[in-house]
């Protein structure tokens, strides 16, 4: 794991594998005390009492990092000219998809307004349309927040 303690620093499941080996290591340190001192589990639920110490410290973070994202995407978002309130809705969700007929149930519009937004997002880049079967599915980038920054103003 990186000094930063970040799992996105990280290979995919190298993260998992690091923490389980390092917490596996702590409890066998743990089992051994209680075994040696009477089975008094003290060392081994103390030893448990830091790991989700340290787990709700990294989640804490997280979030914190997380909410910067959203509250700096909804600031983009809004600060962007040409984009109605139902796309806003949209690209609040980075990583989703949407159908044309999931768009027209949640905002109550029609089935061309629906596709007309969905369309003008995608070609201004802001959504990728894809084929799922025979419907088309729009996904909203997860790299949302670097392609607003590359968008020339009021684009």
């Amino acid at each position: 794991m990186s000094s930063g303690g970040s799992p996105r620093s990280c290979p995919a499941g190298a993260h998992t594998f690091r923490y389980r080996t390092a917490k596996a290591h702590r409890s066998g340190f743990a089992n051994r005390l209680s075994e040696s001192n009477d089975n008094d589990l003290t060392y081994f639920l103390l030893a448990q009492v830091k790991v989700i110490q340290q787990a709700i410290t990294n989640l804490k973070a997280y979030l914190e990092r997380k909410a910067t994202e959203l509250w700096d995407l909804q600031q983009q978002l809004e600060g962007s000219e040409g984009l109605n309130q139902r796309q806003i809705a949209l690209l609040r969700h980075p990583g989703f998809r949407y159908s044309v007929l999931s768009h027209q149930s949640s905002h109550g519009v029609s089935h061309q307004t629906t596709r007309s937004d969905l369309q003008k997002l995608a070609s201004r880049g802001l959504v990728e349309a894809m084929k799922e079967s025979r419907r088309e599915v729009f996904r909203v980038p997860v790299d949302l927040v670097e392609r607003l920054a590359g968008q020339p103003p009021g684009r």
